[in-house]
């Protein structure tokens, strides 16, 4: 995808032209042309949909959700032939769901210049440096919280200490 839109550019095609081709490509069903969000060509960044494949393969549990969703297994089968509507109708209502759920994808802005390679560790140096910080503030909100709670606790105390009266 970035070596055909840098390739289009590089042969001269104009941004307009090739804002147009990726329109009419999407229509015609390019699954590539389809992958592109948005073109930022005055600063040198296109933004993809990327399917992200690892929050559909694996629940919070580690277990395949394909296990779950997956074909009917013989059991699914015998429970079906049985005039036991409820199972029937949870299996009808996994399918509905497995339907109606499409794939989720995410955005991600890569930077024209750079390979497939660079643009990817790039993007999970940002990730990581994100999730220090991420955990930086939480650590610091739980000092604050336990330091609020501990002046809580002693405010309460002198207030019991000094009598029902006087607050």
């Amino acid at each position: 995808m970035l070596v055909a839109v840098n390739s289009a550019l590089a042969g001269g095609m104009a941004w307009d032209d090739l804002e147009q081709m990726i329109r009419q490509e999407r229509r015609s069903g390019n699954p590539v042309a389809q992958l592109i969000q948005s073109l930022d060509l005055p600063n040198n960044r296109v933004t993809v949909n990327l399917a992200n494949h690892l929050d559909d393969a694996y629940e919070d549990g580690g277990a395949l959700v394909e296990e779950e969703v997956g074909e009917v297994g013989e059991e699914d089968e015998k429970k079906d032939a049985a005039p036991d509507t409820k199972s029937k109708s949870k299996t009808e209502t996994k399918e509905t769901t497995r339907r109606s759920r499409g794939p989720k994808t995410v955005a991600v802005e890569l930077e024209l210049g750079m390979s497939a390679y660079a643009n990817a560790r790039a993007h999970f140096e940002r990730r990581k440096k994100h999730a220090v910080k991420h955990d930086k503030t939480l650590a610091q909100n739980q000092r604050a919280v336990a330091a609020a709670e501990k002046r809580a606790k002693e405010s309460v105390g002198r207030n019991v200490a000094k009598g029902p009266g006087v607050r």
